[in-house]
């Protein structure tokens, strides 16, 4: 890769309005009007009893009125124009601190008053959450990790089931850590986390040991450095900040994955948002090591490093180095990990229907094989045509970088989709990059992919939302990619 300016020319972003001065008072009240709007579902959301059965349509009613402002409030900041006042930008940011303090109590009982329950909780006094927190239950497993790993013992090679972890759970809070032991999903896994992960287990443990809400105020501080981080990375290639910081910011996806779920994706959208930040920075080098921090929280985006170009031979080697010494610490418990992976690639599927279309083509044997050469026939191309964009010096740098991230993020995507398991929170992963480009294909899934959660209605998977979620997404891409010349097909140019 080669080293690119420190200031990359801006890509033309179009007037510095689209809009008189006067005319975007009305637009900018649309936004706040929303943002209200936004805050008094999130306020429901947090005290909403999130039970298998019917209220599944409510929550799925609920995230979708949610998915309709925020996408009137795209419009309405995208007809703003890239040069909003610095108090509405602050705003914007406000209301989205405000959506995620109003979300984090999720799942608190509702059965204890809300002020003492949240006390006890961030003291690890008393388990005061119920076993889902709006429809996922991961979080159990990484405090109880946690606790494994600071007490000495290995969670890559014992299952919380494992008898030899009983003394885990005594001394201080002993009943707490039984409960939150009870409540972790296949207790006979052992832990299929890399390494980068389980630091911040350990972390969250050390800081606020059995504690829901510390652990998501930690999830949020990851987040907010990869919201802070994509804004300013975009913004370097001429994007409008208030677009972005609504497109990431205010997505419901990502504060239900955090806020109100508290899984640790914020923790790979950092490492992205920083290894695109390095990028844009023309500091490969740190770029690579940053990508290599992010396969250690997830090994999927590792992929990324072969959609780099050129590469580097001295900056390959610094993701390759970063990689293994990320891994030193684990190395004994190594193979462990890897069955358990093994594991859980065999014999999970879930939301997969593209995955399942190779399984049907293939065979389940050949299956992950044609996912690899999918994948890997993706990458190839778009190297190819990265590398006949720079060999003709045909673009200027920040619109070869824009393209970069551009094909990066549909690689990172494909890889999410086609996979066998394509968990709501996974296409998380997606949005840093998905609004600095304004990508309406990934921003409109993040919103279809909810419709996974009708699974919990009555335990089955239909067939008929797998099929609405893909056949939109790809009709969408299809309509963009042909249609442009469509103007409500896209935003307009910020």
């Amino acid at each position: 890769m080669n080293s690119v300016s420190r200031s990359p020319k801006r890509v033309p972003a179009g007037p510095e309005s689209t809009q008189p001065k006067g005319e975007r008072l009305p637009l900018a009240l649309a936004v706040l009007a929303a943002a209200v709007a936004m805050e008094m579902i999130y306020a429901f959301l947090a005290r909403f009893d999130a039970v298998n059965g019917s209220a599944t349509y409510v929550f799925l009613a609920a995230f979708a009125l949610l998915f309709a402002l925020y996408f009137v409030s795209l419009l309405a900041v995208s007809r703003i124009g890239s040069a909003p006042s610095r108090r509405f930008i602050w705003t914007i940011a406000a209301a989205a601190v405000a959506f995620r303090l109003t979300l984090m109590p999720a799942g608190l009982r509702p059965d204890l008053p809300a002020f003492e329950s949240i006390r006890q909780d961030l003291a690890g006094d008393e388990v005061v959450f119920d076993p889902f927190l709006l429809y996922d239950q991961d979080v159990w497993r990484f405090l109880w990790e946690g606790r494994v790993a600071a007490r000495g013992e290995d969670p890559y090679v014992l299952p919380p089931q494992d008898e030899k972890l009983d003394p885990v759970v005594e001394g201080e809070s002993s009943e707490v850590w039984k409960e939150i032991r009870e409540r972790v999903t296949y207790p006979q896994l052992a832990s299929v986390y890399p390494p980068a992960a389980l630091a911040a287990f350990r972390l969250s443990h050390a800081l606020f040991p059995g504690s829901i809400l510390g652990w998501k105020l930690l999830m949020l501080a990851f987040e907010a450095i990869a919201i802070a981080l994509t804004v300013a990375t975009f913004a370097r290639l001429g994007r409008s900040p208030a677009f972005v910081l609504v497109a990431l910011a205010w997505n419901p996806l990502l504060i239900k994955t955090h806020a109100g779920s508290g899984h640790f994706e914020a923790l790979l959208l950092a490492a992205l948002a920083l290894f695109a930040y390095f990028l844009v920075s023309g500091r490969p080098t740190l770029a690579c090591v940053s990508l290599a921090l992010a396969t250690l929280t997830k090994m999927v985006p590792g992929i990324l490093i072969f959609a780099l170009v050129p590469l580097r031979i001295r900056d390959a080697a610094a993701f390759c180095a970063a990689v293994v010494l990320g891994f030193l610490p684990i190395w004994g418990s190594l193979p462990s990990l890897m069955e358990t992976m093994e594991e859980f690639s065999r014999h999970w599927r879930f939301n997969s229907w593209p995955f399942a279309g190779l399984e049907a083509v293939f065979g389940v044997g050949l299956a992950p094989l044609a996912y690899a050469s999918i994948l890997a026939a993706v990458v190839v191309g778009f190297r190819r045509r990265l590398k006949s964009r720079l060999k003709a010096n045909s673009t200027e740098t920040s619109e070869r970088l824009m393209e970069s991230i551009q094909a990066m993020l549909w690689i990172l995507g494909l890889a999410v989709i086609l996979g066998p398991v394509v968990n709501p929170w996974y296409v998380a992963w997606l949005l840093p990059w998905a609004a600095g480009l304004g990508s309406q294909p990934w921003l409109a899934f993040s919103a279809l992919v909810f419709l996974a959660f009708m699974i919990m209605v009555d335990g089955v998977e239909k067939s008929w939302s797998l099929a609405l979620q893909y056949s939109a997404f790809v009709l969408l891409t299809l309509a963009i990619s042909l249609k442009r010349r469509l103007q409500w097909f896209r935003w307009r140019e910020i």
